[in-house]
C-alpha cells in the first residue's frame, strides 16, 4: 500500500476507534482501500473527484466518485473524509495524460492524521461539521419558514 504523506497510516498503528479501524473493519486493509480508490480515480471519465466519505447510515465508509464539483457534502449523513481531485489542472502540467501516475503519486500526499480527525468529527467524538450541520440544519429550516419579527 502507499506510505502516507506527512503523517502515515502507520503512525495510526495505536489508534483505537478511529479511520485506522474503520479501514480494516470496511476494506479489510489499506491496501484494499487504496485499490479501491485507485480503481474509481482511474475508471472515471471526465472531471470530478474521487472521495472516501463516512457514512451514517451504514455507520461504514464507501468510495465513491462525483462528477464535476459535485460533494458528499451536498448528501444528509455523509461526510467526506479524503478527497483526490480529477479534474486535469490537478495533475495535466506534471503527469500530462498519465491519471495513472497522478493518483500513484497523491497517495504520498495523504495526512492519516487529519484524516482521522475528520471521521472522528463526523462520528461525534469531537465537535466536527457534520453533527454541528444535523444539528443547525433543523434550526435553519425554522428560521427560515418563519415570518420576519
Amino acid at each position: 500500500p502507499p506510505a502516507g504523506g506527512p503523517a502515515t497510516f502507520a503512525a495510526l498503528r495505536n489508534d483505537t476507534g478511529g479511520v485506522r479501524a474503520a479501514v480494516e473493519a470496511g476494506f479489510g486493509s489499506l491496501a484494499n482501500l487504496s485499490a479501491a480508490v485507485t480503481t474509481c480515480a482511474t475508471g472515471w471519465f471526465g472531471s470530478g473527484w474521487c472521495w472516501v466519505v463516512w457514512q451514517a447510515q451504514t455507520e461504514g465508509l464507501a468510495v465513491e466518485g462525483r462528477a464535476n464539483q459535485d460533494s458528499p457534502c451536498m448528501d444528509p449523513g455523509k461526510a467526506p473524509l479524503l478527497g483526490i481531485d480529477l479534474w486535469e489542472h490537478a495533475y495535466y502540467l506534471k503527469y500530462r495524460n498519465v491519471r495513472a501516475d497522478y493518483i500513484q503519486a497523491w497517495w504520498s500526499t495523504v495526512n492519516w492524521t487529519a484524516v482521522d480527525a475528520r471521521y472522528r468529527a463526523a462520528q461525534g467524538q469531537r465537535t466536527g461539521y457534520l453533527r454541528d450541520v444535523t444539528l443547525i440544519s433543523p434550526l435553519l429550516a425554522r428560521t427560515a419558514a418563519s415570518p420576519a419579527a
